[in-house]
């Protein structure tokens, strides 16, 4: 007997001493949960909490008693509920697995929003198992998540709202982005144009000149290796519906220390066609302009010369580099140049488009040529005069043939003045000659009377 109450009392004393091992090492677990930088909540395997950290009740604004008898899904708000993973579920699953993540969103003791990162584990306890739900308060990270979500739509949708298409490549030269207006330029879908590279062979590149593109000197290329970006390349490009050209500017960036290419480019095909419509009209205003058998010129508001033809310079006698150097006013016979200018101001002013005067230029060697001038000016499309087109034809000779025909004329006139001088002495000479015979016959008639 007395044997049997001693191997009892050991059994207790042996069973009082584990007890206390374990609520000493529960001590020591907990206060080391409790002064952790993350969250904890430990369950036992029925899924009772047994334990809140410090963490979570400082940001929950809660007492631990509080929360301990609080059910976990109570401050969870009603439209997240459906999102929490339940107890049961996660208790079963980490019979299979060892770790699982979970986010939930818990309002505070003062109803303000939190969301949390869990990840539940299974740490023995002893004969039995508990778990661990390790607890980070991601609420500043998921609410800049949002707002770099909403700033990525936003940015996407003002991308997509561009007129100029927009591509870009990843480090492999790989098409990863595309917005709608590059899929509306280039002919193809997002589906076609996403995961497709510039090097491929069904891209068919000409210069302005219509000649092949080499693949090497394609800015998407160049941007790749020289790190560059590239500006305002013109490349053709053969699309299912025939030819187009774009005009393409290329930006490198890094993402996570892998090079991207973004490329911004726009359909120019009209204004190509335009342009050289432009072309082809200024080549004949050209032609038209240097071959022209009158003087023709353009000329500044101020009166600077920028541009003359070949008859100009024959006829005032400089070169075109050297008028370039003066104005009108410089080589205009002073007594004429008030006039002009009247009429310029006027042109100007816009109380005419044109006006049409005989003047006097001085040619380089000083000598005085008469010229018709006809000036017309040029106005933008909003109104705003731009420079004069003048005409000017040497008169000289004309103007010498009427001073000489005037100076003829006038003796002419000096002649006749002279004739009928001479023809009135004439008649009065001979009328006295009549009086004095008259005379003489009277006084004979009465001496031969007497």
């Amino acid at each position: 007997m007395p044997v049997k109450k001693e191997n009892t009392r050991n059994k207790k004393t042996k069973s009082t001493i584990a007890q206390t091992e374990c609520k000493g090492r529960c001590q020591i677990f907990k206060r080391a949960l409790d002064v952790a930088i993350t969250g904890s909540i430990v369950f036992d395997t029925k899924g009772k909490v047994i334990f809140i950290n410090s963490y979570i009740t400082d940001i929950l604004k809660y007492k631990p008693k509080e929360l301990l008898s609080k059910k976990f899904t109570s401050i969870v708000p009603k439209e997240e509920k459906e999102q929490v993973v339940p107890l049961p579920t996660v208790i079963k699953k980490l019979k299979k697995q060892s770790v699982l993540e979970s986010h939930i969103i818990i309002s505070d003791k003062k109803k303000q929003l939190h969301r949390f990162q869990i990840v539940y584990r299974k740490q023995k306890q002893d004969t039995s198992y508990i778990i661990i739900a390790s607890v980070v308060d991601i609420t500043k990270q998921w609410e800049l998540q949002k707002v770099l979500q909403e700033t990525n739509n936003n940015l996407e949708t003002f991308v997509n709202s561009l007129h100029e298409g927009v591509l870009i490549y990843n480090e492999k030269g790989v098409i990863i982005y595309a917005n709608v207006s590059a899929t509306q330029i280039l002919a193809v879908s997002k589906k076609e144009l996403i995961g497709k590279k510039w090097l491929d062979a069904s891209w068919k590149f000409i210069r302005e000149d219509e000649t092949p593109f080499p693949r090497e000197k394609c800015p998407m290329q160049k941007s790749q290796e020289t790190g560059k970006s590239q500006t305002n390349v013109i490349m053709g490009i053969y699309r299912k519906k025939g030819l187009i050209w774009i005009e393409i500017n290329t930006t490198v960036y890094n993402v996570e220390g892998k090079k991207h290419i973004a490329t911004v480019f726009r359909n120019i095909t009209k204004e190509l066609i335009v342009q050289k419509e432009i072309d082809q009209e200024k080549q004949k205003f050209e032609k038209a302009f240097n071959n022209s058998p009158i003087g023709m010129a353009i000329v500044s508001l101020e009166g600077t010369w920028i541009d003359v033809n070949k008859k100009i310079e024959q006829t005032l006698g400089y070169s075109k580099k050297e008028l370039m150097k003066k104005t009108f006013q410089d080589v205009t016979y002073k007594d004429d140049l008030q006039k002009d200018l009247n009429l310029m101001q006027e042109t100007i002013g816009g109380k005419r488009d044109t006006y049409e005067i005989e003047k006097r230029y001085i040619h380089k060697n000083k000598s005085i040529i008469w010229a018709s001038l006809h000036v017309s000016i040029i106005r933008d499309s909003a109104g705003t005069p731009k420079y004069f087109i003048s005409q000017i034809i040497d008169i000289t000779d004309k103007k010498n043939k009427e001073r000489e025909l005037e100076e003829k004329m006038q003796e002419a006139e000096r002649f006749n003045e002279f004739m009928v001088g001479r023809e009135l002495k004439m008649v009065e000479l001979k009328e006295r000659i009549a009086a004095l015979e008259d005379t003489i016959k009277k006084r004979t008639y009465k001496q031969k009377n007497i």
